[in-house]
C-alpha cells in the first residue's frame, strides 16, 4: 500500500497514514473506520507500549491518542515518541475526558474532550498534517 500525505494546497492526494490509541476497542473501530472512510490509512494500538512500537516502526503522518491507559498512559507515550520522532509529535491529537496536561498543550498538541465528534476529530487531523 502507497501512502502520500495531504497535498500542499490542504486537500488530500491519497491517503495519511494515522495511528489511533485508545484502551477501548470500540472507540479505536470507530475512530478507524470513521477516517478509513476519509481516506486515512489507520493502524491501531490497545496501549501506549503498542502505540511505541508502531511509532518506531512505521512511517506516521499523526497519532490520534487517549491520554488514559494502560501500561503507558498517553503522556508518557508522548514524550517517548517525542524523543525517537519529534516532528510527529507536532502532529498529535488527544482525545480524553481528562484535562490535556499543561507539557501538551504548550507543545501544540491539539485536544478534543470526549465523547468527541466525528467531524471535529477529522478537522483536528486535517489540522495537524497541516
Amino acid at each position: 500500500m502507497q501512502f502520500v500525505q495531504f497535498a500542499q494546497a490542504g486537500t488530500m492526494a491519497e491517503r495519511v497514514r494515522v495511528l489511533v490509541v485508545d484502551d477501548e476497542a470500540a472507540i479505536r473501530r470507530v475512530l478507524g473506520q470513521f477516517l478509513e472512510g476519509r481516506g486515512c490509512a489507520v493502524r491501531e494500538a490497545a496501549n501506549g507500549v503498542d502505540a511505541l512500537a508502531w511509532i518506531l516502526s512505521t512511517a506516521l503522518d499523526v497519532v490520534v491518542s487517549d491520554l488514559m491507559m494502560p501500561e503507558m498512559d498517553g503522556l508518557a507515550l508522548w514524550r517517548r515518541a517525542a524523543a525517537a520522532r519529534p516532528a510527529l509529535c507536532r502532529r498529535w491529537v488527544v482525545i480524553s475526558a481528562h484535562p490535556l496536561p499543561q507539557e501538551l498543550a504548550t507543545a501544540g498538541v491539539l485536544y478534543l474532550q470526549k465523547p468527541a465528534d466525528l467531524e471535529a476529530v477529522w478537522a483536528a487531523v486535517r489540522v495537524a498534517v497541516g
